[in-house]
């Protein structure tokens, strides 16, 4: 596609996931800020955006996207990014990065680990790239294919990891399929950014305890991890 954004292999992207456009991590940065500082009264303390009277800084991404993304986009009924192209597109490009990430993060952690990218990136963030109105309902092939296709087409997947020690992603099945759709491509590359609170834990835990320590650490999770997600798979559980 041409003119697009972030999904840009096959039409039937177009025809299932009409949002394509991306938002940058420069922009993002920009949004954590702006957030912040609207709610400030000079006691120094966090935003409290009205969304069951959450600190900004203690959303989670799910809280972000019904607290935040959902109600600034009701009246348009579109994705934050389509509605941002209208506004500010500058911010919207194609995407050269896919963000795989878990919605129970913390936001603004997420957005620090992202920080570590270009300021030219584009990322491919699902909470502002989908359109959070519309169920995505696409046949069962469509993951395997289109969707792995269109990750992979990126060029760059990004993955969120944290804690270091007990990565949420790698316990969700969608996860660890984003990861293969980013593999399973010899010319993709794929790279693991952590915020700077658990780049400080990962490098304490280096220091006291020697990197074959953080080598068996890292392969019994992630063997417990793998049994886990089979059992849940298996037992018909969703992750």
């Amino acid at each position: 596609m041409e003119g697009g954004g972030g999904f840009r292999t096959a039409s039937q992207t177009e025809k299932y996931l009409p949002v394509i456009t991306t938002v940058s991590d420069h922009g993002m940065l920009n949004f954590t800020h702006a957030m912040n500082d609207a709610g400030k009264d000079g006691d120094g303390k966090p935003t409290t955006v009205q969304y069951v009277d959450i600190p900004f800084d203690l959303m989670t991404t799910n809280d972000v996207c019904f607290g935040i993304v959902k109600p600034a986009t009701e009246q348009v009924k579109t994705s934050y990014a389509d509605m941002l192209k209208n506004t500010q597109p500058r911010e919207v490009n194609d995407a050269t990065v896919f963000v795989s990430h878990a919605w129970k993060f913390t936001f603004v952690d997420v957005v620090d680990a992202l920080s570590s990218l270009s300021e030219n990136a584009y990322v491919w963030f699902d909470v502002f790239t989908v359109n959070q109105h519309a169920s995505l309902q696409v046949p069962s092939d469509w993951w395997f294919t289109t969707f792995k296709e269109a990750v992979a087409s990126i060029g760059h997947t990004v993955l969120v990891l944290m804690p270091w020690d007990d990565p949420i992603p790698l316990t969700r099945a969608w996860c660890i399929w984003e990861i293969l759709s980013t593999i399973d491509d010899s010319k993709a590359k794929l790279e693991i950014c952590l915020p700077a609170v658990e780049q400080k834990a990962f490098a304490d835990f280096l220091v006291e305890k020697g990197s074959d320590k953080v080598i068996v650490k890292i392969t019994s999770y992630l063997i417990l991890s793998w049994r886990s997600l089979k059992v849940t798979v298996l037992e018909g559980g969703t992750c």
